[in-house]
């Protein structure tokens, strides 16, 4: 009989391993589940009203950026005025990929632009897409300049 209840011992020895077993790996799948993954895709912010509407600096040797992306035809427009006489500023509207090519140094088209000039005003009606506004200081001989920018999309 002594040898039956030895049986029996191992047989509940080994059920209560193997449910332990069981437990431990579902609590480890628990545990370490991976990460949802929202399939919401992401929301497409479209630019509308003030671009910039203040005093901006721009730094002698570079240029200011400011985004515009458009889901309808609209118009941008607006004016900008450096500080002094002295300084001047070149005001650049570029679409998506010649914002790139500038960027990069090369060769590069512009949608609207001026010169080297203390100050002007910017009209241009844009497609829908990708643009960018820039305020450009690269060629300045008097150091960095504060330019008073309005602009909007209308």
């Amino acid at each position: 009989m002594w040898s039956g209840g030895r049986q029996y011992l191992w047989f509940w020895v080994r059920i209560f391993v193997v449910v332990g077993l069981v437990l431990f790996i579902i609590q480890l799948l628990r545990v370490n589940r991976p990460e949802k993954t929202s399939t919401t895709p992401f929301a497409e912010i479209y630019t509308s009203g003030i671009v910039v509407d203040g005093e901006i600096v721009v730094m002698a040797g570079s240029f200011r950026t400011f985004p515009i992306n458009l889901n309808r035809r609209a118009r941008l427009s607006g004016t900008f005025s450096s500080s002094g006489q002295n300084h001047t500023i070149r005001c650049i509207v570029l679409k998506k990929e010649e914002f790139e090519k500038l960027s990069a140094g090369a060769e590069h088209s512009a949608i609207s632009k001026t010169g080297d000039v203390p100050g002007g005003k910017i009209d241009v009606m844009l497609q829908p897409g990708e643009y960018y506004l820039i305020l450009d200081n690269r060629h300045s001989l008097h150091g960095d300049a504060i330019v008073a920018a309005d602009f909007a999309i209308k």
